[in-house]
C-alpha cells in the first residue's frame, strides 16, 4: 500500500510539473521546438496559469481586452498576449 501511495504521489507531482512546463513553453518556445504553433493554448481559448497571472498584472486590461471575444483568436492578438505575458515574466526574474 505504501508503494502504491508513493508512486501515485510521484505521478501526480510529475503531471503538475509537466503541465506547468507545457504552459510556459506555449509562451516562450517557437513552433519548430514545440511541434505546434506557439500560443496555441491561447488561440484555442485555454487560459493557463502563467497567462492568468499576466492578465492580473499591469498590462492585464490589454490582455483581457485582446481575449474578450470568443476563441479562436486572431494571430495578432495571440502574438500581443504572448509579448505582454513574457514582459510580465521578465519583470519578475
Amino acid at each position: 500500500r505504501e508503494t502504491i501511495e508513493a508512486i501515485s504521489d510521484w505521478a501526480w507531482e510529475m503531471g503538475l510539473v509537466f503541465q506547468l512546463a507545457d504552459d510556459v513553453l506555449d509562451l516562450v518556445a517557437d513552433e519548430a521546438w514545440l511541434g505546434k504553433p506557439a500560443g496555441s493554448d491561447i488561440g484555442e481559448g485555454t487560459f493557463t496559469l502563467p497567462l492568468l497571472y499576466a492578465a492580473d498584472g499591469p498590462d492585464g486590461a490589454e490582455i483581457r481586452g485582446l481575449l474578450a471575444g470568443d476563441a479562436p483568436y486572431p494571430q495578432e492578438s495571440i502574438d500581443r498576449v504572448i509579448e505582454l505575458s513574457r514582459q510580465w515574466v521578465e519583470a519578475r526574474t
